[in-house]
C-alpha cells in the first residue's frame, strides 16, 4: 500500500493555494509559487488522515505517496506535470500526466517528481464514493426491460407448467386407454411415457431462461 502524504497546516498556505488553483495553466504563476514555496518550507508537516482532511487543506505527496483525496494540482518539484498512477481508479497501468490545475483523485500514486495539491472534496463527494454509491443504486435499481421481462415471466411460467401438466395428462390418459401404438410405448410405463412429454414441453419452453437471461444482460 503506498505511503500517505503529508499535511501542510497552514492557514496562510491556504489562501495561496486557493488562488493557484484558479489560475489558468497559461498564466503567469511565478510570484505565487514562489510564496507557496516560501511559506510550504515554514511548516510542520503532519500525517494525513484521510477521514480528516478538509477542502481547502494543502497536501505535499511525494514520490511513492498516495494522494489521499481528491483535489486540484498546486505546484510540482522542478516543474512540469505530476505522473500519477490511477490504475486503482481507471484501470491504466501507464502514469497520466497533471500539469498545475489538472484534477487528482484519492488513491493515486504519484510516480513522479514531488507535488502539492489542494483538497477539493472529501467523504461522500470523491470520486470513488460517487462510483460506489451509483454501482450500489444500479445493483438495487432495476432497468426498465428487467421489470418488463419479471411481468412476463410471472404470467409465462405458469402458462407453461399449466400446458406440461395438460399435456403430461393427455397424453396419459392416450396411453391407458390403448390410443397409442404400442411400438411407442417400447415396454415403457404409460406413467413414465407421459411424463416424458409433459417435461419436454416444460425444458423446451424453459421459462425461467426469461427471468435470469434479461437481469444477467442488463448487468
Amino acid at each position: 500500500r503506498p505511503a500517505s502524504a503529508t499535511l501542510l497546516p497552514s492557514s496562510e498556505l491556504r489562501d495561496v493555494a486557493t488562488k493557484l488553483s484558479r489560475l489558468d495553466v497559461n498564466e503567469d504563476a511565478s510570484a505565487l509559487e514562489r510564496d507557496f514555496r516560501s511559506l510550504a518550507a515554514q511548516c510542520v508537516a503532519g500525517d494525513v488522515d484521510a477521514d480528516a482532511c478538509e477542502v481547502g487543506d494543502v497536501a505535499r505527496v511525494s514520490q511513492g505517496e498516495a494522494v489521499p483525496a481528491d483535489g486540484v494540482v498546486i505546484l510540482v518539484e522542478g516543474g512540469g506535470s505530476a505522473r500519477l498512477d490511477e490504475s486503482a481508479l481507471t484501470g491504466e497501468s501507464k502514469p497520466a500526466k497533471r500539469p498545475r490545475g489538472a484534477k487528482v483523485f484519492a488513491s493515486s500514486k504519484n510516480m513522479g517528481r514531488s507535488c502539492y495539491i489542494r483538497i477539493e472534496a472529501v467523504g461522500g463527494d470523491a470520486c470513488v464514493a460517487q462510483i460506489a454509491r451509483l454501482v450500489e443504486d444500479a445493483q438495487l435499481d432495476k432497468a426498465p426491460i428487467q421489470n418488463f421481462a419479471d411481468r412476463i415471466a410471472s404470467v409465462f411460467a405458469p402458462c407453461v407448467v399449466f400446458l406440461g401438466l395438460t399435456t403430461f395428462m393427455a397424453w396419459y390418459i392416450a396411453a391407458e386407454t390403448g390410443n397409442v401404438p404400442e411400438s411407442w410405448l417400447d415396454e415403457r410405463d404409460t406413467f413414465l411415457f407421459a411424463l416424458l412429454f409433459g417435461v419436454s414441453v416444460v425444458v423446451v419452453a424453459c421459462p425461467c431462461a426469461l427471468g435470469l437471461a434479461t437481469p444477467t444482460a442488463v448487468m
